[in-house]
């Protein structure tokens, strides 16, 4: 179930929801992050392993690099899906 709406409607959301659509594969990020309101294509994607744990991985267009969410980020609403 994405959360995502049509056209340039942003739903934003809270972790929760947004961990459903990582689970999808979807690409999401917070409209709070600093690169974000720079215009930087920055999200995360979570990345499941036959020999590892899932986990959340951050992409700043330049990097991937393993991420672990903040008690912040974990209770921000403002959670969106991305292209």
């Amino acid at each position: 179930m994405s959360h995502r709406l049509s056209g340039s409607e942003v739903n934003e959301m809270d972790f929760g929801k947004m961990l459903q659509d990582l689970k999808l594969e979807q690409k999401g990020r917070r409209k709070g992050w600093n690169a974000v309101q720079l215009g930087k294509p920055v999200y995360i994607t979570m990345i499941y392993s036959q020999e590892l744990e899932p986990y959340f991985v951050f992409n700043d267009g330049e990097k991937e690099r393993i991420w672990t969410p903040s008690t912040h980020d974990i209770l921000a609403d403002d959670w969106e899906v991305v292209e």
